[in-house]
This record gives structure tokens, sequence and C-alpha cells, in this order.
């Protein structure tokens, strides 16, 4: 028995038919959309670039409302210069004639009121020259950030002034913003005596009081008469008094002061007198160069208190150290010891306010591309330095701060330290200098015969937004240890401060930024308000001025209109490539479709032909079997 469900040849012609109607669903999809992939069901490889160039010129497009606002914002800028600028010419026409009619009042008056009106136009220009919350032509009251950073090291015992007054004079201390303030402070020479197991705590109590932290250290420092006791103790022993003048020169003792012991009445020494042992009396103090030493024999049983004094006239002169020592060694030479620290002083207007901020973080803020520059001055540097005569060990303290930066150290062509590497004695050399960022210490020993330092400071490859800063210096005896570490303070206070406000925008979907900052054209500003008008003069060069400053502005938001149609241009073909891109991936050819499409409908017409022929052929077999 055969029936349709068997008919191979109808069966054949079903499944052609099936084909040919859903090749003509898609044909017709694509022309209804217009696009050949429409799905990841069509084509995932296509499809996902698709989706991504999508994307792509959507964030092309927030790029390009971003560029329309800041360029109409800029030539509404630009509009409203254009204008004062024409106002501040009739002013400077004006000031002239003012200047003239100096003797003519009724000029004077009718001059100056026509001035006073152009002024006034000039506060309305600026005040209608705002797009969508924005105007370039004024400034805005700031919390100005000034933040100091000062640095210090274990103290010098070789003296670092040469090195001090080398570095002062290279002016390349660091890398800063313009008008950092860099201090490089000498600080304190002081003089000590070693320590003695004999010395009582009431020495110590007496001379660290006069510490160099403490604003009264010095204890002379009038003209006045001084004296001071001290228990001595129960110990017999030698005491030793150190004595400087002219304490507070950092390169050494200055001049001469009298300075006398007194035990239970009786002087037992004076400056300018021989030592006399036994606490034997000696005569009466004569001025002595300083620094040195009075000792005297100390014996408990002739009084327990001694008073040391200072005859009037000895302004300056300083009590550095107070020794109980046995009488069988030799009285100590005293020891020297600097302290010295750099101080840098920065300052740009936060919105909001911070604590405190890096000299990177101050170029950012302040930094106008077209305009003033505020990038640090003296990123790559090569400088030498002259540590002076004498043989030390000298540590030095390097800010890189958050960018990386690389500092070598030279000496007769040999690189004696370098940052990312460890410090060496003995003037061996080390290896290439790496780029570090943080707080770094450059340890090395110096030999004067071999001359001065050369100083080299990151080579070709640099960020030209990074600020480095030479932190501070040690100079010690070779072989002293290695400076462990290195001091860093900082800090910030704020003020109040007028200035032009800088605003960011996004130029390119990579995130690119350009900055453009406000030029404030009103009439205070511009020194018009108010204006001395006894002053003619003073009221030319004023208006001229204020004429200098428009004509900046203008040229100011030129470049920068100039530069945004290139951006617009820019963008809006890098669009339509784009779209461009994303019609040859997913766009159908309709031509194409259609002509496809009709091909379709006459398949399908074949195919329900074939269909129904195949169908009949069943029911003529059944009627020729009598069926």
């Amino acid at each position: 028995m055969s029936s349709i469900p068997t008919n191979v040849r109808a069966a054949a012609a079903l499944q052609v038919l099936s084909s040919v109607r859903s090749d003509m669903a898609t044909r017709q999809k694509r022309i209804a959309t217009g696009l050949e992939v429409a799905s990841t069901k069509d084509d995932s490889a296509k499809y996902i670039r698709a989706q991504n160039l999508r994307g792509h010129i959507l964030m092309q497009q927030s790029v390009g409302d971003t560029l329309d606002r800041w360029k109409s914002t800029t030539d509404i800028a630009i509009s409203g210069a254009e204008t004062i600028s024409d106002l501040v010419n009739r002013l400077q026409e004006k000031s002239l004639m003012l200047q003239d009619a100096a003797n003519d009042r009724a000029s004077t008056r009718a001059i100056r009121k026509d001035m006073q009106a152009l002024i006034e136009q000039i506060g309305g220009i600026v005040d209608s020259s705002a797009f969508s919350g924005t105007n370039l032509l004024k400034g805005k009251a700031f919390t100005e950030t000034v933040t100091q950073t000062r640095y210090s090291l274990p103290a010098s015992s070789v003296n670092p002034g040469p090195l001090l007054a080398s570095l002062r004079s290279s002016q390349q201390a660091g890398a800063m913003p313009p008008d950092t303030l860099e201090t490089i402070l000498n600080g304190t020479r002081r003089l000590s005596l070693p320590a003695s197991p004999l010395t009582p705590q009431t020495f110590n109590d007496l001379i660290g009081s006069y510490s160099a932290n403490d604003p009264g250290y010095l204890p002379v420092t009038d003209n006045a008469a001084r004296s001071y006791s001290v228990a001595a103790g129960d110990t017999p022993g030698r005491v030793n008094l150190l004595i400087d003048t002219g304490s507070t020169l950092f390169e050494g003792s200055s001049g001469s002061g009298e300075v006398e012991i007194w035990q239970n009445g009786v002087r037992v020494a004076a400056s300018g007198q021989a030592y006399a042992a036994d606490g034997n009396a000696v005569a009466p103090a004569l001025s002595q160069d300083g620094p040195f030493i009075l000792s005297f024999d100390y014996d408990p049983a002739n009084g327990r208190d001694i008073q040391i004094r200072v005859p009037q006239g000895n302004k300056g002169l300083a009590i550095e150290g107070l020794q109980l020592q046995d009488p069988a060694q030799a009285i100590p030479k005293p020891s020297e010891h600097w302290t010295s620290a750099i101080v840098y002083e920065t300052h740009a207007p936060f919105d909001p306010p911070v604590d405190s901020a890096d000299p990177e973080e101050v170029a950012f803020a302040r930094h106008d591309p077209l305009g003033e520059s505020a990038l640090p001055e003296g990123v790559r540097a090569q400088f030498s330095l002259d540590p002076g005569g004498q043989a030390a060990r000298i540590d030095l303290s390097f800010d890189a701060y958050e960018l990386p930066d690389t500092m070598e150290i030279w000496q007769d062509g040999v690189r004696l330290a370098a940052t990312g590497q460890p410090a060496v004695s003995q003037g061996a050399p080390v290896g290439e200098g790496l780029p570090r960022s943080g707080l770094n210490l450059l340890s090395f020993d110096y030999d004067p015969v071999k001359g001065p330092l050369s100083i080299t400071v990151n080579g070709a490859q640099h960020d030209t937004a990074s600020a480095w800063a030479i932190g501070a210096v040690s100079m010690r005896e070779i072989g002293s240890p290695f400076a462990a570490d290195t001091a860093k303070s900082v800090n910030g206070l704020h003020r109040v401060a007028f200035s032009n406000v800088a605003y960011d925008f996004i130029t390119d979907t990579r995130g690119g930024s350009e900055r453009i900052m406000s030029r404030d054209l009103t009439a205070r500003t511009l020194d018009l308000d108010p204006l001395d008008w006894e002053n003619p003069e003073g009221i030319v060069a004023k208006v001229h001025e204020a004429s200098r400053k428009v004509l900046a502005a203008l040229t100011y938001f030129g470049a920068h209109s100039r530069g945004l149609d290139m951006r617009q241009e820019n963008g809006s073909k890098q669009g339509d490539v784009t779209t461009q891109a994303l019609g040859n991936l997913v766009d159908a050819d309709l031509s194409a479709e259609a002509a496809k499409s009709e091909a379709l409908r006459i398949r399908e017409q074949l195919a329900l032909q074939g269909l129904s022929i195949a169908n009949q052929q069943p029911a003529l077999m059944l009627k020729l079997f009598g069926q």
C-alpha cells in the first residue's frame, strides 16, 4: 500500500519548499532591517565586532558633544573678549585725551564720565559671556594650599658648608614647578666633648637646656653679665668647660670671649690663663679666641657647687660642653657637628582644598599647556658639586615623588652612587642607575684628590611632568656607618587666593583630555577699577597694561578655538570611517537581496508544483488497481 508519507518524491519536494521558504524569510528580514548581521545568531564574529564599533561610535558622539560644548564656550568667550578689547581701545583713546585735558576741568569731567561708562560696560560683557554655566572671562576665589617640605639627615662631623654652598650656587637642587621657594639651610654648628662616666647628670641638664632645638640655646644673647651655678657632685676629677664664640656662624668660631669658673669663692679657671692643678686660684679672665676649654681639678671637699661667670660684653658666647673626667686622662679636644636641611615651598589652588600637595600634584593643578607652564623645571639635569678639601663619607637624600627618576653621582669617571644600587665604600663603582619613586638615599666615599662630583639626573627617557629634589646632605669621616634613613616632614597651610579657573574636558575616546584656563577680564582684575583720576599718566599706563592682558587672552582663546576646530574635524572624519566600517561589516546589499528574494519566489512556485505532481501519483496508482 502506498501513501503520502511513503511518497519519496513528495518528501523531497516538501524539503525543497521548506528550504526555499526559510531562505526567503532571511532575505525579507535583511530587506526589512537593512542588516545582513542583526544578531549573534546570524554571525557571532561579525556581530561582536559590530557591537564594538557601535560602542566606539557612541563614545565618539559623546566626545563630539563635549567638543561642541567647549567650542561654543570658547567662541562666546572670544566674542566677549573682542568686545572688551574694543572698549579698552576706546579707553586708551580717552586716557590720552584725559592726559591732554589735565588743565581743563570741564573736559576732564566729561572724559572721566565716558571712561567710567566704558568700564561699566566691561563688567556687563564679562557677565554675559557664559555658556552652559561656564564663564571663561571670570576667575574664582580658591583655597590655596602652601606646602613646605623639609628634609634632614644625621648631623655632619665633616663641615658640609662647601657642599651646601656649591649646591646653592648650582641652582639645581631640584626640579620644581615655577615659583617654588627653595631654601638651603646651613642650620647650626655645635661643639661637644666626649662622654665621660664621671660626668654628673646636673652637668648634662645645664648643657641640655641650651640645645640647638631650643630658641634659648645661646646662654649669652646680649652683652649683660651672666652667671650659672651647677652642683658638681661627690666625685673628684677634672672639670672641663667648653666655650665657643661666634656660635651662630655655620663655618666656624669668630671673635673672642671671657669666662671664669669659681668654686667656694676661689677663681679656679679663667680664659686666657694657664691650667692650674689641684684647684689653685688663677688670675682674672682675659679675652681668648674661641673655641677654648677651661679646666680645673675639682675636689668636693672645697665645695660641691661651681659657678660659671660670663662678664658683660660677651654677646654670642655659648657654653657647649661641661664634663667631669679622670685627671689621669688628657684634656679632650672638642668635636664639631653640623646640622643642615633643605626646605621647598610650593603653592597651588585646589578645589576642594587638600591638606598638602607634592610638587608633581602642584604642577598638575597649575599647568596650562597653551598658557603658563607649571611643569617642573630642570627635570633632566647635569651639574657639578664641590664638597671641599676634606675626604668624607657623604649621604644624600633624593626624593623622586610619584613619577620615577634616576640619579647618578660620578667622580673622575667612576659612578660612585646611583638610584636602585646598594651603597659601596672606598670609591668602588656601582651599576647603572635605575628609575625609582619616593625617597631614596645615596651614600658614597668622596676623595677630594679626584676632583669635584658630577651629578646626572634622568636620561633621554623621562617624564616631563616629573619633579625631584635633593633633600639633604650629610658628611662624616670615612668609615662611618652609612646613614640608615632620612627624615622628611611635610606641613601644609591654607590661604585664600584669587585665580583663573582650570577646566579639563575629554578630547578623544581613549580618555585624553585638554585643559583650558579662564582669563579674568573683569575691570578689577584689569586694574581699571578703581582708577586714580588725579594721576592721568598712571591711568594711561594702566589702560595700556589692560589692553595687553586682553590681547593675551584673545591669543590664548584663539589657539584653543583653532585646536578645537581641528579636533572636531578629526572626530567627524573618525566617526565617518567608523560608521562606514560598521556598514561594511553588517549592512545588507538591498539590491542583491531583492534579486535573490525574487529568485526564491520562483523556486517556491516550482517546489509547490513539484509537490502537487508528487502527491497526484499515489492516487493514479490506486485508481489503476481499482482501489
